[in-house]
């Protein structure tokens, strides 16, 4: 009968597990032990002077590496040899006293620490003009304050600017407002904008040295609509890209006459005999207003109605109506003076032009 040997590094395996748990119990049971130090010197809370060995020890003298209680220590300083020498003094506190007052201070200072970040993220700082003075902003509660938040202490909520910091970011300001410029001036240079008679759509065609980017792309490039950036290139002028803005120009125009439309007919005008003025009433609100809508504009609720009309358009009108009338004449035979068609068609021109 024949048994399988396991691997040779089988057992060695199963043997780590094994020696890692021994490894932890082992540094549990490990305790720090703390105690008190002087110059370098242990020594136990409530330890006995060394001369007289009756009264408790209050300082160390690291030139006699001894422990003197008030009494010993001014005899045995005395002399011209020990009365410069450099006495430490005990501390007042046992271990567990110690203990508890850095415990207190540890976790002090890390609350203090946690407020003061609390409060930079809370509060804001804005400087006054008027009194050439910062003030604080809550932005929980709404509160302004002259002074500063109280766990702040001695610091500041923010580091004020030094000369030398304030030059640097003036200079970073600047060389950025350069390196922006110079990137878009490039990209006005090197990328054109086209219009594609096959898909409808404008396309950026690529100028420049680089190979990195395509000759053709439909997305425009990654900077344009960016801060400071232009939102998109001016297309190329071409017969398509005028007849687009014509087609948008038409389409604007007619978006706004429907618009008036819609107005003209949500909206009753009626006149109020006491205060000399139309008032509009909306039908489905059933609410009476004392302006116009403001979709209309400057132009009249009625533009057919003629009372309405300002001077200005009657004189354009009148002109327009009497060279209509000259053209229709002279085209169909009818004598027209040349000095009425020449003043009637100075007349036109002046007042289109203004």
């Amino acid at each position: 009968m024949s048994t399988a040997l396991p691997p040779i590094g089988a057992a060695e395996q199963s043997d780590a597990p094994k020696q890692r748990v021994k490894r932890k119990r082992k540094e549990k049971k490990q305790v720090i032990e703390i105690s008190l130090w002087v110059n370098k010197t242990k020594y136990e809370f409530g330890l006995l002077c060394t001369f007289c060995a009756k009264n408790p020890a209050v300082c160390h003298c690291p030139s006699c590496t001894d422990f003197y209680c008030p009494i010993c220590d001014i005899t045995a300083h005395n002399t011209k040899k020990r009365k410069d020498h450099v006495r430490t003094p005990l501390s007042k506190l046992d271990l567990n006293a110690a203990a508890h007052i850095v415990t207190r201070a540890v976790r002090r200072n890390g609350h203090l620490r946690m407020l003061q970040a609390r409060c930079r993220q809370k509060i804001k700082r804005y400087f006054d003009r008027k009194t050439l003075n910062y003030f604080y902003y809550n932005t929980v509660y709404g509160t302004v304050s002259w002074k500063k938040p109280y766990c702040l202490r001695k610091l500041e909520l923010f580091p004020y600017m030094t000369p030398p910091y304030a030059a640097s970011k003036c200079q970073n300001l600047y060389h950025l407002w350069k390196a922006r410029e110079k990137t878009r001036n490039e990209l006005v240079e090197q990328f054109k904008k086209i219009f594609d008679r096959q898909s409808g759509r404008f396309y950026y065609a690529f100028n420049g040295k680089s190979k990195l980017l395509p000759k053709s792309s439909w997305t425009k490039p990654w900077f344009l609509g960016k801060r400071s950036f232009p939102k998109d290139l001016v297309p190329v002028f071409t017969i398509d890209t005028a007849a687009i803005i014509v087609q948008r120009k038409w389409r604007s125009i007619l978006i706004w006459q429907f618009l008036r439309a819609l107005a003209r007919a949500s909206y009753d005008e009626i006149w109020d005999p006491v205060k000399g003025r139309y008032n509009y009433y909306h039908r489905d609100s059933e609410q009476l207003y004392q302006d116009k809508p403001r979709l209309l504009r400057s132009e009249p609720w009625d533009p057919n109605r003629v009372p309405d009309w300002s001077i200005d358009r009657v004189r354009k009108h009148a002109v327009t109506v009497t060279l209509i009338c000259i053209i229709t004449l002279s085209s169909k035979g009818v004598f027209v003076s040349q000095k009425d068609r020449t003043q009637t068609i100075c007349r036109y021109h002046e007042i289109v032009s203004s």
